[in-house]
């Protein structure tokens, strides 16, 4: 993947040039649990500026036709530069441009705690749409099955949190190290993240079973909520 990340960080900086102050990657490519052809590449993008304007982004999109090998799609947070928030948690990203990661773009405790109250009050409403869309998902049901899975591992880490998990350590953790955190609150829960991570590293993805281990974790972790 170094080598993608590479070519993405030149397009980047080839469409923005100067305004492009920061570009990170974080999440299961830095954690080490991305699932070849399922996972995306996960970044974050701090522009000078402003906002992200049409042409710079058609400049972006004509630069980006490129080979994401095992990743499935790119996954960018883009960030004003004059209004910096937080974006990564420490730890668990690699520098693709940029010196120094500003104080303002970093996570704490209190502020993941905050993204995990926001993020498990609207589970419901997600597990719903979700149950709707799964159950007519002919003909996309590999898509509806990455939406579910991007669903996971945030709402691990929100629930675990509200059980007294350290907030930076877990949101760094990766899915081992997560369902370790699970089973000492609920075995049972831990055994469904389990099901699910040997499912997608499996070289034979059955993807309808895949998507009902999620939707039952999904809906076990709420009910709990």
């Amino acid at each position: 993947m170094e080598d993608v990340e590479r070519q993405v960080a030149e397009a980047l900086a080839s469409a923005f040039g100067e305004r492009l102050e920061l570009l990170a990657v974080h999440g299961s490519e830095v954690t080490g649990d991305a699932f070849p052809g399922f996972s995306d590449l996960d970044l974050v993008a701090v522009l000078r500026g402003g906002r992200l304007d049409l042409e710079a982004a058609l400049k972006c999109a004509d630069g980006l036709a490129l080979d994401l090998g095992p990743a499935s799609y790119l996954q960018v947070d883009w960030v004003d530069a004059g209004t910096p928030r937080p974006s990564l948690v420490t730890s668990s990203f690699r520098l693709l441009i940029g010196d120094a990661v500003p104080e303002a773009l970093f996570h704490t405790a209190f502020t993941l705690r905050l993204s995990g109250a926001a993020w498990l009050e609207q589970l419901p409403d997600l597990i719903q749409r979700d149950t709707e869309d799964w159950a007519i998902a002919v003909g996309r049901r590999s898509r509806q099955l990455r939406l579910i899975v991007t669903r996971a591992k945030p709402t691990v880490r929100a629930w675990l949190t509200t059980l007294g998990e350290d907030p930076v350590a877990t949101y760094a953790a990766p899915w081992g190290r997560l369902a370790n955190a699970v089973r000492r609150h609920d075995p049972g829960i831990a055994g469904l993240v389990l099901e699910l991570v040997e499912g997608l590293r499996a070289e034979q993805r059955d993807e309808y079973a895949l998507g009902s281990t999620g939707l039952h974790l999904l809906t076990r972790i709420a009910a709990h909520v």
